[in-house]
């Protein structure tokens, strides 16, 4: 069941990148700052769960990591952990600086890869009053491993050759043929 809430539109900074944001003003003081896994966006990765927490009363901050979905930043859909963690320092001091917002309430959410943040994040944030990583992406290799067994080969190779190209890109700083990923 989809809830009808309100939410606004919010931009904050992260490492000179622009970063986007949902908030669901709460009615408790308390803010849970959330961002959705791997390459997923706030769309379909936070409203099911920013939705039950604003009915339980809570403000939700909703991101997308830079790269990714309304967020700034060059090459798109690029995954990097350093910078997803700082993103997530600076939702979490976006949420905190949030008018109907108490600081010491603030919480940290997230699931698969964002999940598997959570764990880095909580250590580096002790002003968070929680931290919930749901089904955390804590061990790629394992993950990774576990899921070739569902994948051809052609598409593994496929997959291994862009993640080669990728990072080679990102170390020698060329840029991305195709501007559109």
């Amino acid at each position: 069941m989809r809830m009808s809430m309100e939410r606004e539109k919010v931009r904050f900074l992260s490492g000179g990148t622009e970063c986007a944001a949902w908030h669901y003003p709460g009615t408790n003081g308390a803010c849970v700052v959330m961002a959705p896994g791997g390459g997923v966006t706030k769309e379909p990765g936070a409203d099911p769960f920013a939705a039950r927490f604003h009915a339980a009363g809570f403000g939700v901050l909703a991101f997308d990591y830079r790269r990714f979905g309304e967020s700034g930043g060059v090459p798109r859909q690029i995954l990097d952990i350093k910078e997803q963690l700082a993103d997530w320092r600076a939702a979490i001091a976006c949420a905190a600086a949030l008018p109907e917002v108490d600081p010491a309430r603030v919480a940290a959410w997230g699931f698969s890869a964002s999940g598997g943040h959570i764990f880095q994040v909580a250590v580096r944030a002790p002003q968070l009053a929680a931290a919930i990583a749901q089904t955390p992406l804590a061990d790629g290799p394992v993950a990774s491993r576990r899921a070739m067994a569902y994948q051809t080969r052609w598409g593994m190779l496929r997959l291994t050759v862009s993640e080669l190209a990728s990072t080679v890109r990102e170390f020698t700083r060329v840029p991305d043929p195709d501007p559109r990923r």
